[in-house]
């Protein structure tokens, strides 16, 4: 097992229980305290989950957890299930996932940004008929509107060589392949007796699978964290070159800072530990590594100031913020919501902790043990994954939002799964047999069937985004060149918005209703749409369209 760990000494039964208790108190907290972060029975399953494990060791008595498993199988179960996952959604399931394949459709044709063709959004996106969520919409240095997504590139730049090919989550597919060959290759340097059990637990977990069937930046964010800390512990065992490694570390660092700014200066300070703190009988990587990593993550950092300034006009405001500033969500004092540390922090860390205590691996309290693991294991990584674990969930807690629900999991602390897994082995090769054989059967078991129970909470907030388009090509009568009003109200701004033009004169055109009717009809018609047959949406009324005859 980890020879160099902290402490040997075996987890009694009692100690086990007591540990996944404490674990399951943010789970109960957040079910009373925060509605909507839970969902239906999420804490019950959860909850349900354990006595399945004792069933299952009783069961599989003679069942060892050395048990060796083929690698190909997690690989086999994450590859089916995103896959299965990701074609059963008609449309993504977040406006930031729409966002991140929109500025990926852009690069991938050489451009930046997209000219506005039609009505502008000076004003903001209530004044915008085909204005879309988390779109940026401005004048450029030539006067001429524009729209991008509001998001870093990094995402965007991770998913278009393969939206050049027309298969775009063939690139969510890679990242899960990486995270299953990166984590088994972190339980071998780790000692895990079984080194392909980590992997499945990963693939089997419903946070993972429910994360991975969507195009969230963590997806693309999680390879780099896992690849990263790979070569910490190469650096800290003197394995190989070192300059490489620490240049790598750096770059993975850089890369998720691409993606995600705030999660990728909390994962390089969270490695500083691990470059600077002796483990026993070495050295530490030291002060040449840290200046090879800081050399692997300059590109980075360079490229996202150069794309600040290519989009916003100035090196130091990313797009993120610009967005913010203009559509907000605003507070009553004219302040945006949407940017970081404008946060209730005692209320985002229940929220965080309790999605983490439920939805991680499925079992009430397991993340727990994982922290407890990754604690014990603290002179193997000089602390790095422990920092990381407590450190992610805290610095998010100050945001606004806590991350979309649908996912079940802490979406903004997702990079950690891999290291929790690694925490939970770790405590489960040291615990009595009975934990050792009953455990991981639970979590996969109930992993699989617990994603497959709140996949479909995902689903139909995804019919819901496409609902008007259903509608449309299966209502009788509905000529194929009408123009569809989506109205104004909060929900249907939730729409996904396909349209944009030019529109062809033989196709539906889906736009935003504007406040006024003054201003749809100018609209409509600075966009060449008028003369076209005029319908309104009605999400969730008796009757799904209205031909428009005069506005009321």
């Amino acid at each position: 097992m980890l020879k160099d760990m902290e402490e040997q000494t075996s987890p009694s039964h009692i100690k086990l229980l007591c540990v996944l208790a404490i674990g399951a108190l943010p789970g109960f907290l957040v079910w009373q305290l925060s509605e909507g972060v839970l969902q239906g029975g999420d804490i019950f399953f959860a909850l349900g989950a354990f006595p399945l494990g004792v069933l299952l060791t009783l069961f599989f008595l003679p069942f060892p957890l050395k048990f060796r498993i083929p690698l190909w199988l997690p690989l086999l179960s994450a590859i089916v299930l995103t896959s299965l996952g990701h074609f059963r959604l008609p449309t993504p399931v977040t406006n930031d996932e729409a966002a991140y394949l929109y500025q990926a459709e852009l690069f991938s044709s050489g451009k930046l940004t997209e000219e506005i063709v039609g009505p502008a959004c000076p004003d903001g996106a209530s004044h915008c008929p085909t204005h879309r969520r988390q779109m940026m919409e401005r004048k450029n240095e030539d006067g001429v509107f524009v729209r991008y997504a509001k998001y870093p590139p990094g995402v965007s730049l991770a998913i278009a060589p393969f939206n050049f090919l027309g298969i775009p989550f063939l690139a969510v597919l890679l990242a899960s392949v990486l995270d299953i060959l990166l984590l088994a290759k972190l339980a071998r340097r780790f000692g895990i007796v079984a080194p392909a059990w980590p992997p499945l637990l990963l693939a089997t977990t419903p946070f993972f699978l429910l994360v991975q069937s969507s195009y969230q930046s963590e997806v693309f964010t999680l390879p780099a964290a896992l690849l990263g800390y790979l070569c910490l512990l190469r650096l800290r065992d003197r394995d190989g070159d070192p300059r490489w490694n620490a240049i790598i570390l750096g770059a993975s660092a850089g890369w998720i800072f691409l993606c995600r700014p705030l999660t990728g200066v909390i994962y390089g300070l969270a490695c500083l530990p691990g470059l600077l703190r002796n483990s026993k009988g070495k050295l530490a990587p030291g002060w040449k590594s840290i200046r090879n990593c800081i050399l692997g993550g300059l590109p980075f950092l360079i490229g996202a100031l150069v794309y600040n300034h290519l989009q916003t006009g100035e090196w130091t405001l990313s797009t993120y913020h610009a967005y913010a500033l203009r559509f907000g969500p605003f507070y009553p004092d004219g302040a945006p919501m949407d940017v970081y540390g404008n946060g209730d922090f005692f209320s985002g860390v229940i929220r965080q902790l309790g999605r983490w205590s439920v939805g991680v691996f499925g079992i009430l309290g397991i993340a727990a043990l994982a922290i407890w693991g990754l604690w014990q294991s603290r002179s193997r990584d000089g602390g790095t994954a422990f920092l990381l674990g407590i450190a992610i969930p805290l610095a998010y807690a100050f945001h606004w939002y806590p991350g979309h629900w649908a996912y079940l999991g802490p979406l903004y602390c997702f990079e950690t799964i891999g290291f929790l897994t690694l925490g939970v082995f770790v405590i489960l090769d040291q615990a009595p047999g009975f934990w050792r054989r009953g455990l991981p059967l639970a979590v996969t078991v109930a992993g699989i069937t617990f994603y497959i129970h709140r996949f479909h909470i995902t689903e139909e907030i995804s019919e819901l985004r496409n609902a008007h388009v259903m509608a449309a090509e299966t209502m009788e009568g509905l000529p194929s060149n009408a123009v569809i009003l989506l109205p104004v109200n909060p929900q249907s701004a939730k729409l996904n918005l396909p349209s944009k033009p030019p529109f062809s004169p033989k196709n539906h055109v889906f736009v935003r209703e504007l406040p006024g009717q003054r201003q749809t009809l100018s609209a409509l018609e600075e966009m060449g749409l008028n003369g076209r047959p005029l319908y309104r949406f009605h999400l969730g009324g008796t009757r799904e369209f209205d031909t428009i005859t005069s506005f009321r």
